[in-house]
């Protein structure tokens, strides 16, 4: 049976391996913070994670709550399957920030960048 401490090591990793941040998160003087905030392709992602089969607290749920009012977007992981999920749905926000940056790109006008360069 997995761990909640076996589930959130193949978190690190494979955040590790995608080249995004996986911080732990502690927050002394607040109760009920997620455990890991995940930066990746201009986003932050929260994430609580749990052993197989249990649920977050009443202040985690209230936390989570918080968060998610803000738009802050929070994943409740409890499996190494729900993990790879999480993987995926960072490799198509990644995708998506690429295609906006390159017409954010395609839309500027470059002579005006490089105008310095010609005087």
């Amino acid at each position: 049976m997995q761990r909640e401490n076996d589930i959130e090591r193949y978190l690190v990793k494979q955040m590790k391996d995608l080249g995004a941040l996986c911080l732990k998160w502690t927050s002394p003087g607040t109760r009920g913070v997620p455990d890991r905030i995940v930066i990746y392709a201009n986003h932050v992602y929260f994430v609580e994670l749990k052993a197989p089969g249990k649920k977050p607290r009443a202040d985690q749920v209230l936390m989570i709550e918080k968060i998610k009012d803000r738009g802050g977007e929070v994943f409740v992981i409890s499996t190494k399957e729900e993990v790879k999920r999480f993987v995926d749905n960072l490799e198509d926000d990644r995708e998506e920030a690429d295609r906006e940056y390159y017409d954010w790109i395609d839309e500027r006008d470059q002579d005006e960048w490089f105008a310095d360069e010609e005087d």
